[in-house]
């Protein structure tokens, strides 16, 4: 794995257009983003898919934390924008249930 792949970028930005400049900044020396609450309830959901679908790879740090079903439902549809990672804060049930 190269360093390009190991390093995640935070887009810790309030605004997808300050994400994009960052991203077209950085070109193809990163390949790794991170996006939190800031950005994702500011557009930040539809442009992680964008990342996913020009090959970059997201981490999405949402820290779900709800009953196992809610969860489970949740990653599912996170798995869906093709996000490599995200932060999942659950008791034993619910993360069984992200992982099912």
């Amino acid at each position: 794995m190269s360093a390009r792949d190991r390093l995640i970028v935070g887009l810790d930005v309030p605004t997808v257009a300050q994400a994009e400049a960052m991203v077209e900044t950085l070109g193809d020396t990163v390949s790794f983003y991170k996006i939190g609450y800031q950005l994702a309830f500011a557009g930040g959901l539809s442009f992680a898919r964008e990342l996913a679908e020009d090959g970059k790879q997201v981490f999405l740090d949402m820290k779900l934390l709800d009953i196992d079903n809610t969860v489970a439902k949740g990653v599912e549809n996170i798995a869906k924008m093709g996000v490599t990672m995200l932060t999942l804060h659950a008791y034993p049930k619910a993360m069984r249930a992200a992982v099912a």
